[in-house]
């Protein structure tokens, strides 16, 4: 643990920060997908917030994703469409993030997923993506 908070300490400003966003995120839609409909968790993805300036680059979009990343192996457990919903919210200004919802059935089990259908970031998803049928998409 000393040694994490160690290398945490080390990390500019800027990707502090970045960390703190995606981590209050995470513990919001953790919160809310307990609560509330799907719906509901699409629209709360979508309203841009004050704490929003970053504009969305593929640079961007890998270093949010790696924070998330580090969320989900270090203090919560973060699903696909939590992961989604906190990209989402994070590039709330941009209209080219789209989440996408899909199933599958595997080895006799029934299995779903959600991804953003991005260029950027279909090139961190496992290539078994193409292996979900999208049942929808959201905007």
């Amino acid at each position: 643990m000393k040694k994490k908070f160690k290398t945490f300490i080390k990390w500019p400003i800027k990707m502090k920060k970045t960390f703190f966003i995606c981590f209050c995120l995470a513990i919001f839609f953790k919160f809310l997908k307990r609560r509330s409909s799907l719906n509901r968790l699409l629209v709360a993805s979508k309203n841009v917030t004050p704490f929003q300036k970053s504009s969305f680059s593929k640079n961007k979009l890998f270093e949010v994703n790696f924070m998330i990343d580090k969320i989900s192996k270090n203090l919560i457990a973060i699903s696909c469409l939590t992961k989604v919903l906190i990209l989402k919210k994070y590039f709330a200004d941009s209209q080219t993030l789209e989440i996408n919802i899909g199933t599958r059935i595997k080895n006799s089990s029934f299995e779903s997923h959600a991804w953003i259908n991005h260029e950027y970031y279909l090139q961190l998803e496992d290539s078994e993506l193409t292996t979900f049928k999208k049942l929808h998409e959201f905007s």
